[in-house]
């Protein structure tokens, strides 16, 4: 539970007021949802908090942002280059480093380590060494949901807002969810796409796209 994770956080951190007789350490204002970002490399960090970055900043949300990499001759570079730039951002943010040999199982225990919310990772990654193949596994074996960021940096100031193509699928839940959060941390409409038919007299998709509005 949450209150025994911020005791541990106390404890780890050696509060003072634990040593106190009688004291009650005060609780440790911890984020309720946490977006970990999983760029594939260097250039990749910054199209992904075009995207997270928004997110994390409403109400009780918090960013991690995790390289994992297959050389450790990279890592002193890499580990310095995620401090200065968490440094240049308005958010509350975590960064980490480090080496590994299975990259998918280290994404899963970061996810669930940390009650992740939301994984962000690039598109182009899946065919990088980090994540290689496609994200089967990540997908089913992740407790937080997973975003994939195709293309270049997100241009919040063109379009209409978010749009979601919806039909009602367990996924499609997920993506709704995101847009919604998107939306809101931008202050941009959210717009949701269904299906017409092509039966006279048939059913459409408005019903469905009502509910999933409410």
């Amino acid at each position: 539970g949450r209150e025994l994770r911020e005791l541990q956080r106390a404890i780890l951190n050696q509060d003072a007021a634990l040593g106190e007789p009688g004291a009650v350490p005060q609780r440790v204002a911890v984020p309720e949802q946490i977006v970990l970002v999983l760029p594939s490399g260097d250039d990749r960090l910054d199209p992904l908090l075009t995207v997270a970055e928004p997110l994390a900043r409403l109400p009780g949300r918090a960013l991690l942002v995790a390289r994992l990499l297959r050389d450790e001759t990279a890592l002193a570079s890499t580990v310095a280059a995620l401090a200065g730039r968490r440094a240049s951002l308005g958010v509350a943010t975590r960064t980490s480093a480090f080496t590994t040999v299975a990259p998918v199982d280290d994404a899963v225990r970061l996810a669930t380590a940390y009650d992740i919310r939301l994984v962000l990772l690039d598109a182009s990654g899946l065919d990088a060494d980090a994540f290689p193949g496609d994200a089967t596994a990540l997908i089913e074996r992740s407790p937080a949901d997973i975003g994939l960021l195709a293309g270049s940096a997100v241009d919040w100031e063109s379009g209409d807002g978010v749009s979601v193509p919806f039909a009602g699928g367990a996924h499609d839940w997920a993506a709704l969810e995101l847009g919604a959060w998107l939306a809101a941390s931008r202050g941009t409409p959210l717009q949701l796409l269904g299906a017409r038919t092509a039966v006279p007299q048939g059913r459409d998709a408005s019903r469905l796209l009502a509910d999933a509005s409410m």
